[in-house]
């Protein structure tokens, strides 16, 4: 079991900017700029975890032809579908990061995994970092008793 893994959650749909994960900044995609930092953020490993609707299989086949991991799960509830992920990819703890911010602070990120493990904290988020560099931690097992505490995949949308 891997101790540390990012989960990026991301989608092809947007009410506001429709594939924004593939949009661009300097001719590179957002998700590209992502997963070029995560290969090299220190966790032990990351997931690309999309959905199974339709429009999300663009995210799959471009996460085969890079080589990258992905998940397609649940379309509605983003807590299922993280948690499916885990049950295939096992760590005692795990990063939630959003594909659409390609600047998540991994320097601080790993400041606060160790400050986790030396409070013995079930969970941690950035504060004080720019929007769109924040990052979130939760031990697994957490995730998985909010899951069965959770009444509906609404709850779940923003995790």
């Amino acid at each position: 079991m891997a101790e540390i893994i990012g989960l990026v959650a991301v989608r092809m749909a947007s009410k506001r900017l429709p594939k924004k994960a593939f949009r661009t900044i300097a001719g590179k995609p957002i998700l590209q700029m992502l997963v070029d930092r995560l290969r090299t953020s220190g966790l032990d490993d990351f997931i690309v975890c999309t959905t199974t609707a339709d429009e999300d299989k663009e995210i799959e086949l471009w996460c085969a032809e890079k080589g990258v991991k992905c998940f397609c799960g649940d379309a509605e509830d983003v807590l299922k579908r993280f948690i499916r992920c885990v049950a295939a990819h096992p760590s005692e703890y795990i990063v939630r990061i959003t594909g659409d911010n390609p600047f998540t602070d991994f320097i601080s990120m790993h400041e606060m995994f160790i400050k986790m493990k030396e409070t013995n904290a079930d969970y941690a988020r950035q504060i004080g970092v720019p929007l769109g560099t924040a990052c979130e931690i939760v031990r697994s097992s957490v995730l998985e008793e909010l899951h069965r505490r959770s009444r509906t995949p609404e709850l779940s949308e923003s995790i």
